[in-house]
C-alpha cells in the first residue's frame, strides 16, 4: 500500500478519517483528497405514504441493505425489549434486506420474546427502497464498534440523507460527525442500549413537524455536499 499510495498522483477518500490514516504513511497531504460518495438518482425525498408491508399505526423505524455480522443488528432485540418496558406505543423494526447475519438476528429476536416489533421484508431493488423510507417516520443507521469502520462514511447514510428522512444512528466517528452537523437525527454510540432506547423515545414523541425539519435538514446537507451535482464537476477538475 506504501508503494502505490507514493506511486500515486493522486488519492481520493471517502472520507476526512480515512485520510488522516493515509496522511499518517507520510504522503504528501496536497495528494490526498476528500471527495465523498453520491448517493443514486433514485433516492429521493417522497411525500409520506403508506406501503402494504408497513403497519402504518405504528412508529416505524426502518433499516435497509445487508444484514450482516458489521452492522451490529444484534444490538436490537435488546433495544426492543428495554422499549416494550418503557412504553406502550407500538413501535416496529422494519428490516429491507438479507444477509448471512439474518438468521441468527431472528434468534435472538424470539429469545427476547419481541417478534411482534420486528418485520422481515427480505431484498428489494434500490430502485423501489425510496418509497419505504418515505413510509417510514425515522431511518436505522448501525455497525459494530470499530476503529476502522468509524473512520468510513457508510453510503446508507448519504442515501437516507436523499431521500430527506430523521436518521437513528447507533455509530461513532465520521457518521456521528457529520449527522451532528447537519442536525439531521440523532447519533448514539453502539454499547449505549439506554441511550439509544431513549433516542427513540424521543423521536417518537416527536411532532411530525419537528421530523421532517429534520430530514429536510439531512436532505440540505446531502445537496449541499454529497450530490453527484457537486461532487463530479470538483472531480473533474483534478483532471483539467
Amino acid at each position: 500500500m506504501n508503494y502505490i499510495y507514493s506511486n500515486s498522483q493522486l488519492i481520493f477518500v471517502t472520507s476526512q478519517g480515512l485520510k488522516e490514516e493515509i496522511l499518517k504513511r507520510n504522503i504528501e497531504v496536497d495528494k490526498v483528497i476528500y471527495l465523498p460518495q453520491y448517493a443514486e438518482e433514485f433516492y429521493k425525498p417522497i411525500e409520506k405514504s403508506t406501503v402494504p408491508e408497513f403497519d402504518s399505526e405504528a412508529f416505524n423505524i426502518t433499516f435497509t441493505g445487508n444484514i450482516g455480522y458489521a452492522q451490529g443488528l444484534e444490538i436490537l432485540p435488546r433495544i426492543a425489549k428495554a422499549l416494550s418496558e418503557k412504553t406502550s406505543k407500538k413501535i416496529i423494526f422494519n428490516l429491507i434486506g438479507d444477509g448471512r447475519a439474518k438468521e441468527k438476528l431472528i434468534k435472538i429476536i424470539k429469545e427476547n420474546n419481541v417478534d411482534q416489533m420486528f418485520n422481515f421484508i427480505g431484498y428489494k431493488p434500490s430502485k423501489e427502497i425510496s418509497k419505504y423510507i418515505s413510509a417510514s417516520d425515522i431511518v436505522l443507521l448501525s455497525y459494530q464498534k470499530n476503529e476502522l469502520l468509524s473512520k468510513y462514511i457508510p453510503a446508507k447514510l448519504q442515501s437516507y440523507m436523499a431521500c430527506g428522512k430523521p436518521i437513528l444512528a447507533i455509530a461513532d466517528g465520521e457518521t456521528k460527525r457529520i449527522i451532528e452537523d447537519a442536525k439531521c437525527g440523532i447519533c448514539v454510540e453502539q454499547d449505549n442500549i439506554n441511550g439509544i432506547v431513549e433516542a427513540i423515545l424521543r423521536f417518537s414523541e416527536m411532532e411530525n413537524t419537528e421530523l421532517k425539519m429534520k430530514g429536510y435538514h439531512g436532505y440540505e446537507y446531502y445537496m449541499k455536499y454529497f450530490s453527484k451535482q457537486v461532487l463530479i464537476p470538483k472531480l473533474l477538475k483534478y483532471f483539467e
